[in-house]
């Protein structure tokens, strides 16, 4: 999980965005439905292929929600 973890949170700053404090909750689920080769899976939407961490749908989320759907990035930080 801490790799899942990690890798999670440097995409997500490359990205620009900031974690939420549901990005522990994701990693966990991560480790335990998938391979570590496909961490960036959505574990919340697990068979649409298009859906990943920091995808265009990923970010289509952030941009007119203000998370994505998973709920562990964000596009403020948190309070």
């Amino acid at each position: 999980m801490e790799e899942i973890l990690e890798k999670m949170l440097k995409q997500c700053a490359e990205a620009g965005y900031y974690p939420t404090k549901n990005i522990n909750k994701v990693a966990r689920a991560k480790s335990i439905m998938f391979s570590k080769e496909e961490w960036k899976r959505c574990p919340c939407d697990a068979n649409n292929s298009e859906r990943s961490c920091i995808s265009e749908v990923c970010r289509n989320d952030i941009l007119m929600k203000g998370v994505c759907h998973c709920n562990c990035y964000s596009n403020k930080p948190s309070e």
